[in-house]
């Protein structure tokens, strides 16, 4: 799940895949920080791809799309999905 999550940010981030973390920082008990991770960008494909990419997940969300009941109930910003299966 999150490789998936990961692979489809790299969308509406114009190309730019950040690599996931969990632990963002590491305190010792007197607050010192021992470790802190970063993002780690990656440019993995063209903005303009991902534009058009972004723009073909963002009809799944249309009154025709299969996701269209999904995109009723939610909120009020620009929304793309996807619907169907993941392998390999």
């Amino acid at each position: 799940l999150q490789e998936i999550t990961s692979a489809y940010t790299t969308f509406p981030n114009k190309g730019i895949r950040m690599k996931p973390w969990t632990i963002l920082t590491v305190k010792d008990r007197e607050g010192n920080l021992l470790e802190e991770n970063r993002p780690e960008p990656s440019d993995v494909i063209g903005a303009d791809s991902a534009f058009v990419m972004t723009n073909i997940l963002q009809g799944v969300l249309s009154p025709r799309g299969t996701a269209a009941r999904a995109a009723s109930m939610a909120a009020k910003w620009p929304l793309a999905g996807k619907t169907g299966t993941v392998d390999n």
